[in-house]
């Protein structure tokens, strides 16, 4: 239960919500750029499988959890689960979100480079011509980018204020 968050008494519900986003944090696929936090994400994934599969199946820890749920767990409990599983999404978004930032203004930066340079080529005749040539399509790769990655901020940022507005309704549920 600690690899997830969670209390002993949690549900399955809880259990699969939070292995799902566990999984989507220490995924070794998000670490391909860098071999020695792969391995380490590996080993934390097998883990992390390990304790789902015990946690989950019948003949296991599963059977206790329900005999024991209705005694210890509480709709606080659950509530504080929730927030918890909430917060670490949004931090994830809002990590990805940074990278899609500055993503987008290095295409900003290649953008620009290639116009001006396809312009001031453009305007001079002979071997010029030849790297302005280059440089349109680069400038039109560079706004296509743009384009893409802000669309990506954007979906991005539209989850991370349906989490917020979740994380709000679930704080205000607690305090009544």
């Amino acid at each position: 239960m600690d690899i997830l968050g969670l209390p002993r008494e949690a549900s399955e519900e809880d259990i699969k919500t939070a292995y799902k986003e566990a999984v989507q944090i220490l995924h070794p696929d998000r670490f391909q750029n860098n071999k020695r936090l792969q391995n380490r994400a590996t080993e934390q994934f097998k883990t992390l499988q390990e304790a789902y599969r015990y946690l989950t199946e019948e003949e296991g820890f599963a059977q206790e959890r329900k005999r024991k749920a209705s005694t210890y767990y509480s709709a606080a409990d659950a509530n504080e689960a929730k927030l918890a599983a909430i917060r670490a999404a949004k931090a994830r978004y809002l990590h990805e979100r940074d990278e899609f930032v500055d993503k987008r203004r290095n295409a900003i930066i290649v953008a620009v480079i290639a116009a001006v340079v396809s312009v001031f080529c453009a305007r001079k005749p002979g071997p010029l011509m030849v790297i302005a040539a280059f440089s349109i399509p680069v400038t039109i790769g560079a706004v296509t980018n743009i384009i893409t990655i802000g669309r990506n901020i954007n979906k991005l940022s539209e989850e991370i204020d349906l989490l917020r507005k979740e994380e709000k309704r679930i704080a205000e549920e607690s305090e009544e």
